[in-house]
């Protein structure tokens, strides 16, 4: 990582000059109806020849065996599920991974697009931002070092915040994530690119027929 971030924009661009040349694609996008466009004649499709009646005898041998129908199992969060209370009276639910070494850890919160219609742009904003300790950089190495990562997303009733990554690096994890949850700084360039991506990815949507054929089927 070092060392690539010592490369230079204009050595890249020196690479590809020496040892391409000439050697690409290069695709123009345009709107509109192509007056030069013909019809294509639709191919012959070779008929296939079906053997309904034949079976191999492996094909004979599953067909015979007897096979139990498989029973639904039902989750008891009684049972199945140990339930805590943390410092804060907040509920929690806890369930051990013996499959692996990793874990999730979903926070919940019940406050979604319904109640602030911010909410989902404010949740993505969050991913770029630092605090007054570490920067954005500092915090993705940290997390990458941990081998975690988390991902935050917004309904219409409810918030979520999922840590996933290695069990034995949980309490780092989660602590690196509250730090960024209290203390997230403000950064007018990354705000700045982000309204940029939604406006240009909205305009995006409107140029592209399934976007605007589920949009219809919604309204």
């Amino acid at each position: 990582l070092d060392r690539m971030s010592k490369i230079t924009k204009q050595q890249i661009v020196d690479f590809a000059n020496k040892y391409f040349g000439d050697n690409y694609a290069l695709v123009y996008k345009k709107q509109g109806k192509d007056p030069n466009e013909k019809k294509i004649d639709k191919p012959q499709i070779t008929p296939i020849v079906m053997n309904r009646d034949s079976a191999s005898a492996f094909l004979k041998e599953i067909q015979a065996s007897q096979v139990n129908p498989i029973e639904p199992v039902f989750l008891d969060y009684e049972k199945d599920l140990q339930k805590l209370t943390a410092k804060s009276n907040i509920p929690v639910l806890y369930k051990e991974n013996t499959t692996n070494d990793l874990f999730t850890l979903v926070y919940v919160f019940e406050m979604g697009n319904n109640n602030d219609k911010a909410m989902s742009t404010a949740v993505e904003y969050m991913k770029y931002l630092g605090t007054s300790k570490k920067s954005l950089k500092e915090i993705n190495e940290e997390f990458y070092r941990l081998a975690c990562y988390f991902r935050v997303s917004s309904g219409a009733e409810r918030s979520y915040v999922t840590l996933h990554g290695l069990k034995e690096n949980m309490p780092k994890a989660m602590a690196l994530f509250e730090e960024i949850l209290a203390d997230a700084q403000v950064n007018k360039e990354a705000y700045a690119n982000l309204v940029g991506d939604i406006i240009k990815s909205r305009m995006n949507a409107k140029l592209n027929q399934g976007q605007n054929f589920n949009g219809l089927v919604q309204y």
